[in-house]
């Protein structure tokens, strides 16, 4: 390494996971799971909102000149790259289209069956959407673990200023500092009437780990 040098050869900083998921230019790998939340996606004064998807009451468009409302989908992910349970929303009429063929095929069925990969070539108005299904596996254990660690509420998206993103008690998640913790709830030592932790439901008065919902 040089002298001058500010970064050792090879260094990479690390890709912080979580959230909504963005679309980086070239291939996204993605395990979906969850069915799909069905929306009309809003965009008036660079701000989004969303409807619940009704094909007979379609929201008016908006007058600006980049205001748009579309069919879109949010789905629960896991996503390769950031290595993290994911909130993705998809406004790309092609990627939709291809996914509810292969769920409507009973070859393929249910996307979160096997990965897919969205291919993102372009930018701007020329931006174009392409999307793969890779052949059928069992998801592996980051990702069940990961999933069941991350509780989410899609239909939190449909709420005014609503967080999809749930604590393991099951409320949104809070941007406020913690006041005062009482106790770290832990698997190993919940005690009855204590917040369950996240992957977990009670069963006759003890902790019974979740699965996954396929």
């Amino acid at each position: 390494m040089s002298e001058n040098a500010f970064l050792p050869n090879g260094y990479e900083p690390p890709v912080n996971g979580g959230g909504f998921t963005k679309l980086e230019p070239g291939d996204n790998k993605f395990r979906i799971l969850s069915s799909p939340l069905m929306m009309w996606l809003i965009w008036a004064d660079g701000k989004p909102s969303r409807v619940k998807f009704d094909r007979d009451n379609k929201p008016a468009k908006g007058p600006g000149q980049k205001d748009s409302v579309k069919h879109a989908w949010a789905l629960v992910v896991w996503n390769y790259q950031t290595e993290a349970v994911e909130v993705l929303e998809l406004d790309k009429q092609n990627v939709i289209s291809s996914l509810y063929k292969h769920a409507d095929d009973e070859d393929w069925g249910h996307p979160k069956h096997y990965d897919i990969v969205i291919h993102k070539k372009g930018s701007g108005m020329d931006t174009e959407y392409s999307m793969i299904a890779k052949p059928k596996k069992a998801p592996g254990q980051v990702i069940i673990d990961a999933f069941l660690e991350t509780p989410i509420e899609l239909n939190n998206l449909l709420v005014e200023n609503g967080n999809p993103f749930l604590n393991s008690a099951g409320s949104p998640k809070s941007t406020e500092p913690a006041k005062e913790t009482k106790k770290v709830v832990t698997p190993d030592n919940w005690a009855k009437g204590d917040d369950i932790p996240a992957g977990f439901t009670e069963v006759d008065g003890a902790l019974v780990a979740k699965k996954l919902p396929f």
